[in-house]
């Protein structure tokens, strides 16, 4: 009878941790007081791993490698397989326009969640993959380091970062980019200025030292957005100061800028990516993954969605500082970032 009774409690523990059971169990939790009102039933959930030792390995030696191997083999590799089918049949033509249907909301997918790879990011890790030997020497990223030490690998000797603040021990700059005259001239091999012109209010000064602060034959990899979220109130991410989005970029605007700091179609290369899907489908948070390489991969001239810049600063570059202009800010309490919900923190 022992060895029925924990045979028993041994199967009803496992069954109550299938998927199905677990739903079935959620429906109890529409109540004012704890199942059971509050009396002891069965082994509390600080005691789990003890009552798996207990079960599995000492009473029932054979029953838990039964277990662990059914764990680890049969049923695992069907939840692999659900997981690749179902990004699989996302990008079926007949579910891609039926989840089109979606589009008729006032509102991002989810709320704004983070879901996958913004597409934006999908395209900027594209062009990176393209000029990644670029990526070498002594390099700088805004804000962290991670981007230029995944394209870089070995070939960055030194990695460093700027921003506002020294929120990471990653951040040897501090300052805004848009008055950096304290980063040193001359200094750096590569420039990886990603996601942040629009968040510039004097974006022309941040370009100058953009390039300014390169070596002769440096390299400013640096991407320009043709369309994103606008933050109503600010944004703090936790970096020195509220961001706020203050332009929007089309590509002649970014020639222009780039002319008016001496720098001719010799010293630069512009890339566009998008169409009028992907920014509809940006600005409705779906994700990369849910659209095809087709639809990814169209680019419509009069519907960009991301401006990407190669910039090679040539021996003899030289250009006057711009006059700087301070910005004016509403005096409001700044959304908190949140990476779960994103756009939509408050």
């Amino acid at each position: 009878m022992r060895n029925l009774y924990h045979a028993a409690r041994a199967s009803a523990w496992y069954l109550a941790r299938l998927p199905v059971i677990r739903q079935l169990r959620c429906l109890q939790f529409r109540r004012l007081q704890p199942i059971g009102n509050g009396r002891q039933r069965g082994t509390p959930i600080v005691r789990l791993r003890l009552l798996r030792r207990e079960v599995w390995s000492c009473c029932y030696p054979r029953l838990g490698r039964v277990y662990q191997r059914a764990r680890c083999g049969l049923p695992r590799k069907i939840w692999r397989s659900a997981l690749a089918f179902k990004s699989n049949w996302l990008t079926l033509p007949l579910i891609r326009h039926l989840r089109c249907v979606q589009f008729r909301r006032l509102q991002p997918i989810g709320n704004g969640r983070q879901r996958g790879t913004p597409i934006v990011r999908y395209y900027w890790d594209r062009y990176l993959e393209a000029h990644k030997a670029d990526i070498r020497g002594t390099a700088l990223e805004i804000g962290t380091t991670e981007t230029i030490r995944r394209f870089g690998g070995i070939a960055v000797t030194r990695a460093e970062a700027i921003d506002l603040s020294l929120h990471s021990p990653e951040v040897t700059v501090v300052a805004d980019l848009s008055r950096a005259d304290n980063a040193p001239s001359d200094h750096y091999d590569c420039f990886v200025n990603q996601f942040t012109m629009h968040l510039m209010y004097d974006a022309q000064a941040a370009l100058y030292h953009s390039v300014r602060i390169l070596k002769p034959g440096g390299v400013l990899l640096i991407n320009f957005s043709c369309v994103d979220y606008y933050f109503p109130r600010g944004l703090d991410m936790g970096t020195g100061e509220p961001m706020f989005v203050y332009r929007w970029f089309t590509p002649i605007q970014v020639e222009n800028m780039l002319r008016s700091l001496n720098l001719g179609p010799e010293d630069y290369t512009l890339d566009i990516y998008g169409n009028v899907f992907t920014r509809i489908a940006y600005q409705m948070n779906m994700p990369a993954e849910e659209l095809t390489e087709r639809e990814l991969g169209f680019i419509d001239p009069g519907h960009p969605l991301l401006i990407c810049v190669r910039v090679v600063k040539s021996a003899d570059w030289r250009a006057d500082k711009p006059d700087y202009r301070t910005p004016w800010k509403p005096g409001v309490t700044p959304a908190q970032w949140n990476r779960v919900r994103g756009h939509y923190a408050t």
